[in-house]
């Protein structure tokens, strides 16, 4: 967990993961939440996502997969969920 604690460090955070086990990201750390999800699928850690209002939540398992569940049908997830696709491959 080391590599996880001074990840953190780099977005000021300091206290221990034991302490404050999250996260809030703000709208315009997109690209810090992907990276951050990248350093969780990459080591196979797991991982849970919930977007603001609890609307979209998304866990990433260290068994190699990724869930998406929301309280109502959202095209807009849908729509990001396929562009993401598409890159992979």
């Amino acid at each position: 967990m080391h590599l996880f604690e001074l990840t953190r460090r780099g977005i000021d955070e300091t206290r221990p993961l034991p302490e404050v086990p999250a996260h809030l990201f703000d709208p315009d750390e997109r690209e810090t939440l992907e990276a951050f999800c990248c350093l969780v699928m990459y080591f196979l850690w797991d991982a849970h996502i919930v977007a603001a209002g609890g609307d979209v939540h998304m866990r990433l398992s260290h068994d190699e997969f990724v869930s998406v569940n929301c309280r109502q049908p959202s095209p807009e997830v849908t729509k990001t969920l396929l562009e993401y696709a598409d890159e992979e491959r």
